[in-house]
């Protein structure tokens, strides 16, 4: 996860967007199925200027998926997200920007772990 926080932070940093949030927070919640009563939370502070997403991804999914599996399991409900944004009045251009941002990271990682 940390990985994919960092690839998409690096194309984050070489693009402008005139967005009117400083912070794009996102928790992924990947726990066994006791714990599924934990709700999904989508949220901003127009104070902070942030964004806040927390997002299921399935643990079952997860723990058996390849290294590949689970960054397009991440890449998936960080473009859930990005989808989430409209409701905070984020530009449908931005959330396309956003939306490609998360695909190059989820390309850059996963070939970079392809053998050559």
């Amino acid at each position: 996860m940390n990985a994919f926080q960092d690839e998409v932070n690096i194309h984050l940093n070489a693009v402008d967007l005139a967005r009117d949030y400083d912070e794009w927070a996102f928790l992924a919640i990947i726990l066994p199925t006791e714990f599924l009563d934990l709700k999904e939370i989508v949220r901003r502070s127009i104070k902070k200027r942030v964004m806040e997403f927390r997002l299921k991804i399935d643990h079952g999914s997860f723990l058996a998926g390849s290294f590949t599996d689970r960054i397009d399991l991440i890449a998936d409900a960080l473009s859930r997200s990005v989808g989430m944004m409209g409701k905070f009045k984020v530009p449908p251009d931005e959330r396309q920007r956003l939306k490609e941002i998360v695909q190059a990271a989820r390309n850059s990682l996963c070939d970079s772990s392809s053998p050559t």
